[in-house]
């Protein structure tokens, strides 16, 4: 992440014309000795003129790390590591088809018989 950190600034009229064709160089004087030009040009928005106002802003470039994601209370890491394991996963299945099993069970039981299965067990009865 990346945060701008206001230097300083200066305001000042300018001496000359510039066009938005022509570039306009920055200097910036440390002291008065060591200048510092690199990528310091600048091509206006607008035409400038003489006595125009223009203002110059320093700011400082801080490069911070992305904050670190805030650690999760250990109940509910447990929680969701005992979730996410192997053997949660395979019992999470056994019980599915534990279920599905007792279900089709009840079906069976519950499901009334064929008419003809129905009758077949009348002869039988009516033959012994």
């Amino acid at each position: 992440m990346i945060r701008l950190e206001k230097i300083g600034e200066i305001e000042t009229e300018m001496t000359g014309d510039i066009t938005t064709n022509d570039t306009m160089n920055v200097l910036l004087r440390i002291g008065w000795g060591a200048e510092t030009t690199t990528g310091m040009t600048i091509k206006p928005a607008e035409d400038l003129h003489t006595g125009d106002g223009v203002r110059v802003i320093i700011e400082k470039i801080i490069e911070e790390p992305d904050p670190e994601p805030e650690p999760r209370p250990e109940a509910e890491a447990a929680a969701g590591e005992a979730a996410e394991t192997p053997e949660a996963a395979a019992g999470t299945e056994a019980a599915i088809a534990e279920n599905a099993a007792a279900a089709d069970t009840d079906a069976k039981t519950e499901a009334p018989e064929a008419p003809a299965a129905v009758e077949d067990k009348k002869e039988d009865a009516a033959g012994a």
